[in-house]
């Protein structure tokens, strides 16, 4: 009886394995997008090298981005559900003679990373956004844990879940952003592709930054 029991069972767990894959169960947090102001990241990518830093403003963290001719800046702040956008800063530079600025704020924060997240999970947000203080304009944006995958880069191997982020406007810009994050680390190698007919898209596809791929090179600890 007890045999036949423990049969059963094995049997019952073999068929779920196969049917919910186990990674499904296996839920990622806010340790996977840390905002840790002690580490500078540095990539390599397709318009050179950058690098990553955070800045910590009272319940603000900043996410800088800087290469040569190109710096972009997002502020957040946590929650118990997840990431909160609330600003975007975009400046572009061609040649030193031609300087572009964008300020894009969110009056209602805008989710941008669910958390905790499930590979599958998918999770939305519509909102608007305010661009330069003056232009209006309807925005959506979506998610999607797609998988956990062990991934090489220059800096190391690392195991790092797969999300993709599409935000949309109502004046036809698009951006979408695939990233791969590691725990402690964050965002280890990306890919982002800005879509659109604006002024600074218009710089960014002149630079080449209207598709951008990095990759994590190197990992530097702040005193």
């Amino acid at each position: 009886m007890i045999k036949t029991f423990l049969i059963y069972i094995i049997l019952v767990n073999s068929i779920l394995a196969q049917l919910l894959p186990e990674e499904t169960y296996i839920p990622y947090g806010r340790e996977y997008f840390p905002l840790n102001d002690k580490i500078e990241l540095i990539y390599e990518s397709t318009v050179g090298e950058s690098k990553r830093i955070i800045e910590k403003e009272d319940s603000l963290f900043k996410s800088i981005i800087v290469a040569d001719n190109f710096r972009y800046a997002q502020t957040f702040y946590q929650k118990d559900d997840g990431l909160y956008l609330v600003k975007t800063e975009q400046n572009v530079n061609i040649l030193f003679v031609f300087s572009k600025h964008a300020m894009i704020l969110y009056p209602e924060p805008m989710l941008h990373i669910q958390q905790p997240i499930k590979v599958g999970d998918t999770w939305e947000w519509k909102g608007y956004q305010i661009r330069n203080e003056e232009d209006t304009t309807n925005i959506t944006a979506t998610g999607i844990a797609i998988a956990e995958e062990e991934i090489e880069v220059p800096a190391g191997k690392f195991n790092a879940l797969k999300i993709e982020i599409i935000v949309a406007n109502s004046d036809g810009q698009k951006t979408t952003f695939t990233q791969w994050l590691a725990k402690g680390f964050g965002s280890i190698k990306m890919n982002v592709k800005i879509e659109g007919q604006g002024i600074i898209q218009l710089a960014m596809a002149i630079l080449g930054y209207d598709e951008v791929n990095s990759e994590l090179k190197e990992v530097r600890y702040l005193e």
